[in-house]
C-alpha cells in the first residue's frame, strides 16, 4: 500500500490510505519495500516528473527574505520555449501589462544576454532572443494578477533531477510493512502535490509496461518452445514412417 504525503513549512497532505495496493501496482504480497524505495527514488522515475511538470523551468517572484516560488495556483503566467534547447540555461523577467500584453526583459541564454524588452500578446507565439515563446494565462492561478515581475529560470531536466530527487523521502514503517510513505517537502505545496502525484503515475505506467514486457517474452518463449516440440514431433513421424517403409510394416 502507498501513502502520499507532502509538506510545505507545516503543512501536510495526505493520500487516502485505503487504497489497494494493486491500485497502484507498489506491493504484492510479501515484497520488500525496500526495493520499491530503490525504484521510488530512482533517477529516471525523477527525470520523467520533471519533464512532465516541466520543473525545470521555475517561476519565482522577489520576496522580502527569500524569493517566493510560483507553481500552480499563485503562478499567474507560464511560458513555453518552443525553440529552445533542453541543455541550456537560460532566464528572462515576465512583466503583465495591460490589454493581455506581457513584457519581456532581461533575456539571457548561456553566456549570452540582451537589454532590450519585448512585448508579446498573451497567447500568441512570438520570435525572441530565446527562440519562439509562447506566454499564457495559468488556468489554475487564484488571485489578483498584478505588474509584479516574474523571474524565469530555464535549465535542462538533467541537471535539476538532484534537486527535485533530494525533496522526496520514501519510508517504512517496519521491514514487514506493506506500506510505503512518501514525502515532498517543497516551499511550493501545489508542486509538492503534484510531485507525488506524477511519481505514483510514473512508477505504475513503468510497473505496467515492465509486467507487459514479462509477458511479451514468457508468450515468446512458450510459442517458441511448442514450435521446437511441434518440429521435433514432426520429425519423429517421419523417422517413425520411414522405419515402417523399410520394414515394409503396414
Amino acid at each position: 500500500m502507498l501513502r502520499e504525503r507532502c509538506s510545505a513549512k507545516a503543512l501536510q497532505l495526505s493520500h487516502s490510505p485505503q487504497a489497494s495496493p494493486s491500485d497502484f501496482g507498489l506491493v504484492q504480497t510479501n515484497v520488500n519495500l525496500l526495493n520499491e524505495k530503490f525504484i521510488l527514488e530512482s533517477p529516471d522515475i525523477i527525470y520523467e516528473v520533471i519533464k512532465r511538470l516541466h520543473l525545470n523551468d521555475k517561476y519565482t517572484r522577489q520576496g522580502m527574505f527569500r524569493d517566493e516560488v510560483l507553481y500552480g495556483s499563485n503562478l499567474p503566467l507560464t511560458i513555453s520555449f518552443v525553440d529552445l534547447e533542453d541543455n541550456c540555461v537560460a532566464s528572462l523577467v515576465m512583466v503583465l501589462q495591460e490589454d493581455e500584453h506581457v513584457k519581456l526583459k532581461e533575456l539571457k541564454k548561456d553566456l549570452d544576454e540582451w537589454s532590450d524588452e519585448i512585448l508579446v500578446t498573451l497567447g500568441d507565439t512570438t520570435s525572441t532572443h530565446l527562440g519562439r515563446v509562447l506566454v499564457k494565462k495559468n488556468v489554475g492561478f487564484v488571485g489578483d494578477s498584478s505588474e509584479e515581475p516574474i523571474y524565469v529560470t530555464h535549465q535542462s531536466a538533467l541537471s535539476v533531477v538532484g534537486e527535485f530527487g533530494g525533496k522526496l523521502t520514501v519510508t517504512e514503517k517496519d521491514k514487514l510493512s506493506t506500506v510505503a510513505d512518501l514525502t515532498c517537502a517543497d516551499q511550493n505545496v501545489d508542486r509538492a502535490v503534484d510531485i507525488l502525484r506524477c511519481i505514483v503515475n510514473v512508477y505504475t505506467e513503468f510497473w505496467m509496461r515492465d509486467k507487459n514486457e514479462i509477458t511479451f517474452r514468457t508468450t515468446d518463449f512458450i510459442e517458441e518452445r511448442l514450435k521446437l516440440i511441434e518440429d521435433d514431433l514432426n520429425a519423429l513421424d517421419e523417422n517413425i514412417a520411414s522405419y515402417k517403409s523399410s520394414q515394409e510394416m503396414p
